[in-house]
Protein backbone atom coordinates (compact mmCIF):
# COMPACT_ATOMS: atom_id res chain seq x y z
CA UNK A 1 0.00 0.00 0.00
CA UNK A 2 1.50 3.30 -0.40
CA UNK A 3 0.50 7.10 0.04
CA UNK A 4 -1.50 6.20 2.47
CA UNK A 5 -3.17 8.13 5.42
CA UNK A 6 -1.91 8.30 8.58
CA UNK A 7 -3.65 7.54 11.42
CA UNK A 8 -3.59 9.73 14.62
CA UNK A 9 -3.45 7.63 18.13
CA UNK A 10 -3.43 9.62 21.06
CA UNK A 11 -2.48 7.67 24.35
CA UNK A 12 -4.83 6.23 26.76
CA UNK A 13 -3.71 6.37 30.44
CA UNK A 14 -3.29 3.15 31.92
CA UNK A 15 -5.88 2.19 34.54
CA UNK A 16 -7.93 5.57 33.80
CA UNK A 17 -5.08 8.01 33.75
CA UNK A 18 -1.36 8.84 34.78
CA UNK A 19 0.79 10.92 36.79
CA UNK A 20 0.86 14.56 35.53
CA UNK A 21 4.21 15.51 34.90
CA UNK A 22 6.06 18.27 36.35
CA UNK A 23 7.25 21.75 33.94
CA UNK A 24 11.13 20.59 32.92
CA UNK A 25 12.29 23.29 30.63
CA UNK A 26 15.90 24.20 30.86
CA UNK A 27 15.74 27.28 32.99
CA UNK A 28 15.06 28.29 36.35
CA UNK A 29 14.76 24.67 37.55
CA UNK A 30 17.57 23.36 37.81
CA UNK A 31 17.69 23.40 42.02
CA UNK A 32 14.66 21.48 41.97
CA UNK A 33 15.62 18.70 39.41
CA UNK A 34 16.08 15.67 42.36
CA UNK A 35 12.45 17.01 43.81
CA UNK A 36 10.47 16.53 40.66
CA UNK A 37 9.35 13.00 41.14
CA UNK A 38 7.69 14.94 44.39
CA UNK A 39 6.40 17.58 42.53
CA UNK A 40 5.06 15.74 39.66
CA UNK A 41 1.37 18.33 39.20
CA UNK A 42 2.30 20.02 35.72
CA UNK A 43 0.00 19.08 32.38
CA UNK A 44 -0.22 15.78 31.04
CA UNK A 45 1.42 13.50 27.90
CA UNK A 46 -2.05 14.60 25.60
CA UNK A 47 -0.55 18.41 26.18
CA UNK A 48 2.65 17.22 24.04
CA UNK A 49 1.03 15.06 21.64
CA UNK A 50 -1.36 17.88 21.10
CA UNK A 51 1.12 20.14 20.69
CA UNK A 52 3.21 18.25 18.32
CA UNK A 53 1.41 18.45 15.35
CA UNK A 54 1.77 22.79 15.47
CA UNK A 55 2.57 24.27 12.52
CA UNK A 56 4.37 27.12 11.69
CA UNK A 57 7.46 28.59 9.56
CA UNK A 58 8.45 27.34 5.87
CA UNK A 59 10.91 25.09 4.50
CA UNK A 60 14.72 25.51 2.55
CA UNK A 61 16.38 23.74 0.18
CA UNK A 62 18.58 20.94 -0.88
CA UNK A 63 19.13 17.55 -2.34
CA UNK A 64 19.96 13.68 -1.35
CA UNK A 65 22.11 12.82 1.44
CA UNK A 66 22.67 10.36 4.36
CA UNK A 67 20.34 10.65 7.39
CA UNK A 68 21.47 12.40 9.68
CA UNK A 69 20.44 9.64 12.18
CA UNK A 70 21.86 5.88 11.71
CA UNK A 71 19.28 2.84 12.04
CA UNK A 72 19.18 0.23 14.32
CA UNK A 73 20.07 -3.44 13.01
CA UNK A 74 17.51 -4.21 10.62
CA UNK A 75 15.62 -7.37 10.57
CA UNK A 76 12.81 -6.94 7.81
CA UNK A 77 10.59 -9.59 6.14
CA UNK A 78 12.14 -12.02 3.67
CA UNK A 79 11.57 -11.39 -0.31
CA UNK A 80 9.59 -13.52 -1.94
CA UNK A 81 11.40 -16.84 -3.37
CA UNK A 82 12.60 -16.92 -6.51
CA UNK A 83 11.31 -20.57 -6.88
CA UNK A 84 8.36 -21.00 -4.67
CA UNK A 85 7.06 -17.29 -5.36
CA UNK A 86 6.18 -17.48 -1.57
CA UNK A 87 4.94 -13.82 -0.77
CA UNK A 88 6.04 -11.96 1.72
CA UNK A 89 4.96 -11.75 5.20
CA UNK A 90 2.25 -8.59 5.62
CA UNK A 91 3.91 -6.47 8.00
CA UNK A 92 0.54 -4.52 8.79
CA UNK A 93 0.52 -3.91 12.28
CA UNK A 94 -3.05 -2.31 13.58
CA UNK A 95 -2.83 0.63 16.35
CA UNK A 96 -4.40 -1.79 18.39
CA UNK A 97 -2.15 -4.15 18.40
CA UNK A 98 0.58 -1.59 18.86
CA UNK A 99 -0.71 -0.03 21.81
CA UNK A 100 -0.73 -3.54 23.67
CA UNK A 101 2.55 -4.80 21.23
CA UNK A 102 6.32 -5.57 23.24
CA UNK A 103 8.74 -3.55 20.25
CA UNK A 104 12.13 -3.73 19.83
CA UNK A 105 12.43 0.27 20.02
CA UNK A 106 16.21 1.20 18.78
CA UNK A 107 18.69 3.19 21.03
CA UNK A 108 17.48 7.02 21.16
CA UNK A 109 19.98 9.89 20.07
CA UNK A 110 21.97 11.18 23.60
CA UNK A 111 21.40 14.56 22.56
CA UNK A 112 17.60 14.76 23.89
CA UNK A 113 15.31 13.11 26.28
CA UNK A 114 15.94 9.51 25.89
CA UNK A 115 13.43 6.20 26.07
CA UNK A 116 13.70 2.60 26.76
CA UNK A 117 15.21 0.44 23.93
CA UNK A 118 15.51 -2.94 23.52
CA UNK A 119 12.60 -5.08 23.60
CA UNK A 120 10.00 -2.66 25.28
CA UNK A 121 6.16 -3.89 26.72
CA UNK A 122 3.33 -0.93 25.91
CA UNK A 123 0.61 -1.08 27.73
CA UNK A 124 -2.37 0.65 26.62
CA UNK A 125 -0.27 3.08 24.17
CA UNK A 126 2.44 3.63 26.91
CA UNK A 127 4.98 3.12 29.24
CA UNK A 128 6.43 4.43 32.48
CA UNK A 129 10.21 5.31 32.72
CA UNK A 130 11.51 5.47 35.83
CA UNK A 131 14.39 8.25 37.19
CA UNK A 132 17.32 7.59 36.09
CA UNK A 133 21.54 8.97 36.55
CA UNK A 134 20.92 11.62 33.50
CA UNK A 135 17.19 12.13 34.33
CA UNK A 136 15.84 11.80 38.01
CA UNK A 137 12.15 12.12 37.24
CA UNK A 138 9.56 10.14 35.77
CA UNK A 139 8.30 10.05 32.39
CA UNK A 140 6.50 8.43 29.61
CA UNK A 141 7.06 6.30 26.23
CA UNK A 142 4.24 6.31 24.04
CA UNK A 143 3.03 5.58 20.73
CA UNK A 144 1.68 8.06 18.90
CA UNK A 145 1.28 7.89 14.61
CA UNK A 146 0.65 5.36 12.31
CA UNK A 147 1.20 4.63 8.59
CA UNK A 148 1.90 2.16 6.14
CA UNK A 149 3.60 1.29 2.94
CA UNK A 150 5.83 -1.06 1.15
CA UNK A 151 9.23 0.51 2.63
CA UNK A 152 11.31 -2.57 1.38
CA UNK A 153 9.43 -3.16 -1.99
CA UNK A 154 9.15 -6.93 -1.28
CA UNK A 155 5.49 -6.58 -2.57
CA UNK A 156 4.42 -6.36 0.96
CA UNK A 157 3.63 -3.57 3.32
CA UNK A 158 5.02 -2.56 6.83
CA UNK A 159 4.31 0.37 9.13
CA UNK A 160 5.59 3.05 10.41
CA UNK A 161 5.01 4.50 13.94
CA UNK A 162 5.73 7.16 16.07
CA UNK A 163 7.28 6.59 19.27
CA UNK A 164 7.84 9.31 21.95
CA UNK A 165 9.71 10.07 25.31
CA UNK A 166 7.84 12.78 26.77
CA UNK A 167 7.47 15.06 30.25
CA UNK A 168 6.50 18.27 28.32
CA UNK A 169 8.12 17.66 25.30
CA UNK A 170 10.98 15.66 24.53
CA UNK A 171 12.32 12.51 22.05
CA UNK A 172 10.79 11.45 18.76
CA UNK A 173 11.50 9.06 16.44
CA UNK A 174 9.66 6.92 13.72
CA UNK A 175 10.23 3.20 13.68
CA UNK A 176 9.64 1.24 10.79
CA UNK A 177 8.35 -2.22 11.79
CA UNK A 178 7.63 -5.51 10.18
CA UNK A 179 6.87 -9.29 10.82
CA UNK A 180 8.59 -11.85 10.43
CA UNK A 181 7.51 -15.83 8.33
CA UNK A 182 5.97 -16.31 12.08
CA UNK A 183 4.13 -13.51 12.95
CA UNK A 184 6.14 -11.56 15.15
CA UNK A 185 6.64 -8.21 14.94
CA UNK A 186 10.25 -7.11 13.71
CA UNK A 187 12.01 -3.80 13.98
CA UNK A 188 13.75 -2.50 10.65
CA UNK A 189 15.03 0.52 12.43
CA UNK A 190 14.61 4.11 12.92
CA UNK A 191 13.45 6.04 9.72
CA UNK A 192 14.79 9.36 11.54
CA UNK A 193 14.77 10.74 14.95
CA UNK A 194 15.02 14.57 16.83
CA UNK A 195 18.82 15.12 16.81
CA UNK A 196 21.08 17.39 16.06
CA UNK A 197 19.40 20.24 14.15
CA UNK A 198 15.98 18.38 13.87
CA UNK A 199 14.15 18.79 17.03
CA UNK A 200 10.71 17.55 15.98
CA UNK A 201 8.70 15.60 14.22
CA UNK A 202 5.12 15.84 13.06
CA UNK A 203 4.13 12.42 13.14
CA UNK A 204 0.48 13.22 12.00
CA UNK A 205 1.92 14.37 8.80
CA UNK A 206 3.58 11.45 8.01
CA UNK A 207 3.05 9.26 4.48
CA UNK A 208 4.66 6.51 2.44
CA UNK A 209 4.70 6.88 -1.46
CA UNK A 210 4.12 4.91 -4.13
CA UNK A 211 7.97 3.96 -3.88
CA UNK A 212 8.92 3.17 -0.41
CA UNK A 213 10.21 6.78 0.72
CA UNK A 214 8.94 7.55 4.10
CA UNK A 215 7.78 10.78 3.98
CA UNK A 216 8.60 13.25 7.34
CA UNK A 217 7.85 16.53 8.51
CA UNK A 218 10.52 17.81 10.87
CA UNK A 219 11.21 21.25 12.76
CA UNK A 220 14.09 23.07 14.18
CA UNK A 221 12.16 23.48 17.30
CA UNK A 222 9.90 21.67 19.70
CA UNK A 223 7.33 24.07 21.44
CA UNK A 224 5.86 23.10 24.94
CA UNK A 225 3.66 24.55 27.43
CA UNK A 226 2.43 27.32 25.70
CA UNK A 227 5.76 28.40 24.24
CA UNK A 228 5.54 30.52 21.43
CA UNK A 229 9.12 30.36 19.69
CA UNK A 230 9.00 30.50 16.05
CA UNK A 231 9.41 26.78 13.93
CA UNK A 232 10.75 26.08 10.90
CA UNK A 233 9.04 22.67 9.29
CA UNK A 234 10.72 20.84 6.52
CA UNK A 235 9.04 17.73 4.21
CA UNK A 236 11.92 15.45 3.81
CA UNK A 237 12.04 12.02 2.31
CA UNK A 238 13.89 8.69 3.71
CA UNK A 239 14.49 5.72 2.29
CA UNK A 240 15.14 1.50 3.15
CA UNK A 241 18.57 1.03 1.34
CA UNK A 242 18.64 -2.79 2.72
CA UNK A 243 20.48 -2.47 6.19
CA UNK A 244 19.10 1.15 7.23
CA UNK A 245 17.04 4.13 6.39
CA UNK A 246 18.65 7.11 4.52
CA UNK A 247 17.70 10.75 3.48
CA UNK A 248 17.37 10.90 -0.35
CA UNK A 249 14.35 14.16 -0.24
CA UNK A 250 14.04 17.22 0.60
CA UNK A 251 16.07 20.11 2.81
CA UNK A 252 19.52 19.02 4.04
CA UNK A 253 19.48 22.04 6.81
CA UNK A 254 17.31 24.21 8.47
CA UNK A 255 17.54 28.12 7.47
CA UNK A 256 18.83 30.16 10.35
CA UNK A 257 16.49 30.87 12.95
CA UNK A 258 16.94 34.34 14.77
CA UNK A 259 15.54 33.22 18.11
CA UNK A 260 16.75 29.65 18.64
CA UNK A 261 20.44 29.00 19.81
CA UNK A 262 22.19 25.95 21.51
CA UNK A 263 24.53 26.15 24.24
CA UNK A 264 25.79 24.02 27.08
CA UNK A 265 28.28 23.93 29.65
CA UNK A 266 30.31 21.53 32.05
CA UNK A 267 30.69 21.85 35.72
CA UNK A 268 33.47 20.23 38.20
CA UNK A 269 32.42 19.47 42.40
CA UNK A 270 32.30 22.32 44.40
CA UNK A 271 34.69 21.45 46.88
CA UNK A 272 34.89 23.20 50.21
CA UNK A 273 38.16 23.35 52.32
CA UNK A 274 38.85 23.28 56.13
CA UNK A 275 37.37 25.09 58.38
CA UNK A 276 38.92 28.25 59.23
CA UNK A 277 37.39 31.01 61.71
CA UNK A 278 34.15 29.19 61.55
CA UNK A 279 34.21 29.30 57.52
CA UNK A 280 34.91 27.11 54.41
CA UNK A 281 35.97 28.12 51.11
CA UNK A 282 35.74 26.38 47.67
CA UNK A 283 35.62 26.91 44.11
CA UNK A 284 33.76 26.10 41.18
CA UNK A 285 35.19 25.65 37.43
CA UNK A 286 32.80 26.00 34.91
CA UNK A 287 33.07 25.60 31.50
CA UNK A 288 30.44 26.85 28.91
CA UNK A 289 30.06 26.40 24.67
CA UNK A 290 28.01 27.71 21.90
CA UNK A 291 26.57 24.31 20.01
CA UNK A 292 24.74 25.86 17.19
CA UNK A 293 21.85 28.34 15.79
CA UNK A 294 22.24 31.92 16.36
CA UNK A 295 25.35 32.79 18.29
CA UNK A 296 24.28 34.99 21.14
CA UNK A 297 25.76 38.45 22.04
CA UNK A 298 26.53 36.39 25.36
CA UNK A 299 25.78 34.03 28.07
CA UNK A 300 23.87 34.14 31.20
CA UNK A 301 24.92 31.96 33.84
CA UNK A 302 22.73 31.14 36.53
CA UNK A 303 23.79 29.90 40.20
CA UNK A 304 21.04 28.35 42.19
CA UNK A 305 23.17 27.66 45.33
CA UNK A 306 21.60 26.84 48.79
CA UNK A 307 21.14 28.78 51.63
CA UNK A 308 24.60 29.97 53.15
CA UNK A 309 26.39 29.14 50.47
CA UNK A 310 27.75 32.43 49.45
CA UNK A 311 29.99 34.42 46.14
CA UNK A 312 33.55 34.30 47.92
CA UNK A 313 36.86 36.89 47.15
CA UNK A 314 36.63 39.59 44.36
CA UNK A 315 37.78 38.12 41.28
CA UNK A 316 34.09 37.58 40.42
CA UNK A 317 32.62 39.39 37.29
CA UNK A 318 29.32 41.41 37.51
CA UNK A 319 27.02 40.05 39.34
CA UNK A 320 23.10 40.04 40.08
CA UNK A 321 21.51 38.65 43.49
CA UNK A 322 18.34 37.37 43.78
CA UNK A 323 16.38 37.80 47.10
CA UNK A 324 16.44 34.13 47.36
CA UNK A 325 20.16 33.91 46.69
CA UNK A 326 20.39 32.48 43.24
CA UNK A 327 23.47 34.39 41.12
CA UNK A 328 23.79 35.34 38.15
CA UNK A 329 26.48 36.86 35.62
CA UNK A 330 26.96 37.78 31.72
CA UNK A 331 29.80 36.10 30.33
CA UNK A 332 31.42 36.35 26.26
CA UNK A 333 29.97 33.88 24.08
CA UNK A 334 32.80 31.60 23.09
CA UNK A 335 33.35 31.16 19.09
CA UNK A 336 30.72 27.80 17.80
CA UNK A 337 32.08 24.91 18.19
CA UNK A 338 34.84 26.91 21.18
CA UNK A 339 34.80 26.74 24.69
CA UNK A 340 35.64 29.08 27.70
CA UNK A 341 36.44 27.64 31.10
CA UNK A 342 35.56 30.02 34.09
CA UNK A 343 36.18 29.63 37.93
CA UNK A 344 34.34 30.83 40.80
CA UNK A 345 34.94 30.88 44.33
CA UNK A 346 32.12 30.39 46.98
CA UNK A 347 32.10 30.26 51.21
CA UNK A 348 29.88 28.67 53.33
CA UNK A 349 29.53 28.52 57.15
CA UNK A 350 31.29 25.32 58.37
CA UNK A 351 28.30 23.86 60.54
CA UNK A 352 26.73 24.08 57.27
CA UNK A 353 25.28 20.64 56.08
CA UNK A 354 22.73 21.40 53.15
CA UNK A 355 24.07 21.19 49.58
CA UNK A 356 21.97 21.39 46.87
CA UNK A 357 23.52 23.77 44.09
CA UNK A 358 22.02 24.34 40.45
CA UNK A 359 23.45 25.63 37.67
CA UNK A 360 22.06 26.84 34.21
CA UNK A 361 23.39 28.30 31.10
CA UNK A 362 21.07 30.70 28.47
CA UNK A 363 22.03 32.81 25.42
CA UNK A 364 21.17 36.10 25.39
CA UNK A 365 20.72 39.39 23.06
CA UNK A 366 22.24 42.67 23.14
CA UNK A 367 18.71 43.65 24.58
CA UNK A 368 18.94 41.02 27.02
CA UNK A 369 16.55 38.86 25.60
CA UNK A 370 17.23 35.25 26.49
CA UNK A 371 16.92 33.23 23.53
CA UNK A 372 15.15 29.66 23.23
CA UNK A 373 17.12 26.60 23.88
CA UNK A 374 16.75 23.95 20.78
CA UNK A 375 17.82 21.22 23.48
CA UNK A 376 16.59 22.00 26.65
CA UNK A 377 17.47 18.40 27.65
CA UNK A 378 21.00 19.20 27.72
CA UNK A 379 22.65 21.29 30.65
CA UNK A 380 20.91 20.69 33.24
CA UNK A 381 23.03 20.25 35.89
CA UNK A 382 22.98 19.51 39.86
CA UNK A 383 26.46 20.61 40.78
CA UNK A 384 27.88 18.21 43.51
CA UNK A 385 29.56 19.92 46.72
CA UNK A 386 31.44 18.30 49.56
CA UNK A 387 33.93 19.09 52.57
CA UNK A 388 37.91 17.93 52.96
CA UNK A 389 39.22 18.70 56.38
Amino acid sequence: MSESTTIQLPPVPPDGGSPEPPPHRRWIRVALITALAVLLVAAPLALYLLLNGEDSGGSGGGGPVPSEVPSASAVPSGQPSATTGVPAPDGRISPDVLRNATIDVPAWPTDNLTGLSGRVAFHNGQVLIPPDSRFPFERHMVIGAVTYGDLDRDGATETVVQISAVIQGGGVQLVALDRNRAGAIVTMGTVVAATGAIRDIDGAAGRVTGDGVVEARVADFQRCCGDETPQTWQKRGYTWDGSRFRQTTGPVSFPPNPSVTETGFDAGELVFGPAVDGVRHGTLTVTVRHVRGTRPHHLVLLFEPAPGIERDGSSWPPVQVAPNGHLTVELPTPATGASATYTFAFRRPATATDDEFGLDLRGATAGGVLLSESNPWDGQHRVTVRTTD
